[in-house]
């Protein structure tokens, strides 16, 4: 569980960049969110095009800190679909304006129009039924955003939530 001593504490923290395997990173933070909701079927697809962009080599973060990002990013698509008949989270990479992004999405419930779900607390202000204490996104934007990156968010055309980011 998160507290605001854990969103200070990740705001202070000194990075130790690495090269990044970034699809193992987010298979694994995967199988963890998967453990603790058991006897969920959930569709999970890693779908890189093997990018200059997605190689390791070419990949540097803080391995905790992205990983906690992931996390982050996997719990909340994932208490988002729980309602979701075939429920499906997508991790892939996507080109926007010359820029080059990852993003994990979700087929759950859009966004409502003018919300800001990266305010501190705004989850628990939010009144949704699955809300939490609104920690686990801006906490996920701060890392990016600490790796020099970003992250936001857009409703799909087609359903669902797309969570673009770098770092």
């Amino acid at each position: 569980l998160l507290a605001v001593e854990d969103y200070y504490s990740f705001y202070h923290k000194e990075l130790k960049k690495s090269s990044l395997d970034l699809p193992s990173l987010v298979k694994s933070c995967f199988q963890k969110v998967k453990e603790r909701g058991q006897n969920r079927t959930i569709e999970f697809n890693i779908s890189l095009n093997n990018s200059k962009k997605s190689n390791e080599s070419d990949l540097k973060g803080d391995d905790d800190l992205i990983k906690k990002a992931l996390s982050l990013l996997i719990e909340n698509a994932w208490k988002f679909t729980k309602d979701v008949p075939n429920a499906t989270i997508t991790f892939s990479e996507e080109e926007i304006k010359g820029e080059h992004f990852f993003y994990l999405y979700n087929n759950g419930p859009n966004l409502p129009h003018e919300v800001n779900i990266f305010d501190l607390f705004y989850g628990k202000r939010s009144g949704h039924e699955r809300a939490g204490l609104g920690i686990g996104l801006p906490l996920a934007k701060l890392i990016f955003e600490k790796h020099g990156g970003r992250l936001w968010a857009k409703n799909n055309d087609e359903g669902g939530v797309k969570f673009y980011f770098k770092f």
